[in-house]
């Protein structure tokens, strides 16, 4: 039965290419040229439905535009602080290569410090993200700020090794985006 049917919807399917092929490239043709045609009065630059522009060279009118157009790369890091409290590293490059570990600030110079929500329960984890070098000593660093600012808390951590992240149970952000700001990364 299958045999059958395969054979039959073949056969159709090759009478129904061969039909279209032969009748439609032609009249697609020249069904495009004449839409070309048709519109090629709607392209002439004195139409008036046509949106009219005009040129300028002027650079004081060009930094008007400029600033509308995205920026294609993102700007390098502010040296001073902002006004919405966010910080510039403060470490630097020969500071940083005696550290055993490093955290990569993001592509718009933040901090990778996250916090994940998990749906089972009021679960809250506290990410840090992009760790260069030994995640582990990081991890120790911040469990014993941690355990300094919370003495009666039990600081539950995880380490990735292949993600390059830290885990710390807790809404612990402000308190971990400190300790990173005062290391100065």
């Amino acid at each position: 039965m299958l045999r059958r049917s395969s054979k039959l919807l073949a056969s159709y399917l090759e009478d129904a290419f061969s039909h279209s092929a032969s009748t439609l490239t032609q009249p697609c043709r020249s069904f495009a040229v004449k839409v070309l045609e048709e519109h090629r009065d709607k392209c002439d630059p004195d139409n008036s439905n046509v949106t009219k522009f005009e040129l300028v060279n002027d650079p004081e009118l060009w930094k008007y535009v400029e600033r509308l157009i995205p920026q294609r790369v993102i700007p390098p890091c502010p040296k001073e602080p902002g006004l919405s409290g966010w910080t510039p590293p403060t470490l630097s490059k020969e500071q940083a290569k005696t550290l055993p570990y490093f955290v990569v600030r993001t592509r718009n110079h933040m901090l990778p410090v996250y916090l994940v929500t998990e749906i089972r329960g009021p679960r809250y984890i506290t990410y840090v993200r992009k760790v260069q070098g030994d995640p582990w000593v990081l991890r120790n660093d911040v469990q014993a700020y941690l355990k300094h600012l919370f003495p009666d808390r039990t600081i539950v951590t995880k380490v990735n090794e292949l993600t390059q992240t830290v885990g710390f149970k807790g809404k612990f952000v402000d308190e971990v985006t400190e300790y990173l700001l005062g290391k100065g990364f």
